[in-house]
């Protein structure tokens, strides 16, 4: 093949396109838009700069030591500028250093009430007023109080009677929790209804009352059911130390008995306790109140008095005194003996005394009987 026609076939043919010039001019645009893009960044960012650079002159930077992009060393005049650690000491010139001691105090278990609120209640109990004595609750108890389970839980009839002030103390209590457990559910049930009638003519409102009150995080929620959640608890405490009057002494009856549940109006399900009671009929003797305060006393013997551990004085029989005495003084116990044998006619000698005809008789009788003893 022949250079000429190489080079024919090189060079473009007069027919080809040519480029569009309108092309040309939107890359051109396009261009220029990018460049006044780029220049904008590269203010904004020496703009940073120059103000990290003076933040970095009074605070100090952590990243000055990494250099500007935190993967090159930092240049000699940037690591003048560098962040310098504070003196633990934070003493300035002149001033001695200080390592004075804090001590904290355990808070108190039970914390101080807000002084509003605090002023409050001192009001309504109407303390440091002649008519402390006069606020009443009956006319309020009235409308509250109501059967069911919100009255005191009964004693079943199979259980024996408790004697004693501490059952009828309990019981008082339990109705009391009982009325203001019905009156705090009547209270939500009433602010419900409030509610909701506005929810109903303002329809707006309805989120912000729901969050506000009913909100999981509400303080309003909260508080409302801390209240009843105490109540309740106490109620059942008190419960649990009625139901404790009447176990056995036993502990294997007992937490058989424990196991019955109490009922709407009884302390114990009545179905299953008379199946325990069937089944042992011995649960229901020997109650722990009975066994446990009944006072123990010997049957027979002269007492003497010494002390306990708690330091009160305890009755002792005559004869573990006199086995003390046989121990620790053995030549007086012929003595002691005379004497214990005599206990039994110590009338007859009195009235022999009594009866004497002298005065002297019956001193020098005494004397002798006291030396003797």
């Amino acid at each position: 093949m022949s250079r000429d026609s190489t080079v024919s076939k090189r060079s473009p043919s007069p027919n080809s396109e040519m480029p569009d010039p309108k092309r040309f001019h939107a890359l051109e645009q396009r261009t220029e838009k990018m460049e006044k893009i780029l220049e904008q960044i590269l203010m904004a960012t020496k703009v940073d700069e120059e103000k990290g650079f003076q933040s970095g002159e009074e605070d100090g930077d952590p990243l000055d030591d990494f250099g500007e992009y935190g993967g090159e060393a930092a240049s000699p005049t940037h690591s003048e500028q560098s962040w310098l650690a504070p003196s633990l000491l934070r003493c300035g010139p002149g001033e001695s250093f200080s390592f004075m001691p804090e001590v904290k105090e355990q808070e108190p278990p039970v914390p101080e009430p807000d002084v509003e609120l605090n002023q409050l209640g001192i009001s309504c109990q109407r303390l440091g007023s002649s008519s402390w004595n006069k606020v009443r609750y009956v006319e309020a108890q009235k409308l509250l109080q109501v059967g069911g389970v919100f009255s005191k839980l009964a004693v079943n009839a199979s259980l024996p009677s408790a004697p004693g002030f501490v059952p009828s103390l309990l019981s008082g209590f339990d109705s009391t929790l009982g009325t203001i457990t019905h009156g705090l559910l009547c209270q939500r049930s009433a602010f419900s209804t409030a509610v909701n009638d506005i929810i109903k003519k303002h329809p707006a409102v309805a989120s912000d009352l729901i969050s506000a009150l009913a909100a999981p995080e509400a303080n309003f929620k909260k508080f409302s059911d801390n209240v009843l959640q105490f109540v309740c608890g106490k109620r059942a405490e008190t419960l649990e130390a009625r139901r404790k009057l009447y176990e056995p002494a036993d502990r294997r009856l007992a937490q058989l008995l424990q196991e019955v549940p109490p009922s709407e109006k009884y302390l114990y399900d009545d179905v299953p306790l008379q199946e325990l009671v069937r089944s042992h009929p011995e649960v229901l003797r020997k109650p722990v109140f009975q066994s446990q305060y009944r006072k123990q006393r010997p049957a027979s013997g002269h007492f003497s008095r010494s002390a306990d551990s708690s330091g009160r004085r305890k009755s002792q029989p005559f004869s573990s005194v006199r086995g003390k005495v046989h121990k620790r003084y053995p030549r007086y116990s012929n003595q002691i003996s005379g004497h214990s044998s005599r206990q039994g006619g110590s009338q007859q000698h009195r009235s022999s005394l009594q009866g004497s005809s002298g005065h002297g008789d019956s001193r020098s009788s005494r004397d002798s009987l006291r030396r003797r003893f």
